[in-house]
């Protein structure tokens, strides 16, 4: 499933993937959880946050990762 794109100038055919990619930058994991990115980073600091990669020196956050440590931090009334 790709989306093609034509460029007008040299008529070069770009193929773009349809998916979106299960991994999140920092910002947008902690866009994703509702807290601030300095919060997301002080978890990560502290080994509390979610399970992080890193690809290419850059941390990333798996989509189900980000979502197994919001489900573990569910209060019981």
């Amino acid at each position: 499933m790709d989306r093609r794109v034509e460029r007008e100038e040299n008529k070069r055919l770009i193929i773009l993937p349809t998916k979106n990619s299960p991994f999140y930058l920092p910002r947008e994991a902690a866009r994703y959880l509702r807290i601030c990115t300095k919060s997301l980073e002080r978890h990560r600091i502290a080994k509390t946050g979610p399970a992080f990669r890193r690809h290419g020196g850059v941390v990333c956050y798996h989509e189900d990762d980000l979502e197994a440590w919001s489900l573990s931090r569910t209060e019981k009334i």
